[in-house]
């Protein structure tokens, strides 16, 4: 297992997942972008915006279900949190991220 940071430009989540999560974390996060953001998904992150438009409303928790869900759904192995909306220190920084 692995620890990944999802980072939100001031707090992040950290999950620990499996280490090839980590390894290849750019090629999950643009699949993870293609799930969220498309409309065809009937996900709950979808909301409408003030202008009555679909918009999208999510946080770690969004990435952690789809991580096990949908990657790791045959998998003995999930992804779990360790810590949720924290300042991350330097070397916390230094672990595979993605930057939301």
């Amino acid at each position: 297992m692995a620890e990944i940071l999802l980072y939100w430009g001031w707090d992040a989540d950290l999950l620990e997942c499996p280490q090839y999560i980590a390894d290849d974390i750019n090629i999950y996060q643009r699949q993870f972008d293609k799930w969220i953001s498309n409309p065809n998904n009937h996900h709950s992150y979808w909301t409408k915006d003030s202008e009555d438009e679909l918009a999208l409303c999510f946080d770690g928790t969004a990435f952690l279900e789809w991580l096990n869900n949908i990657v790791l759904a045959n998998e003995k192995e999930k992804a779990h949190f360790i810590k949720r909306q924290f300042v991350p220190v330097k070397a916390e920084l230094d672990l595979p991220r993605i930057n939301f």
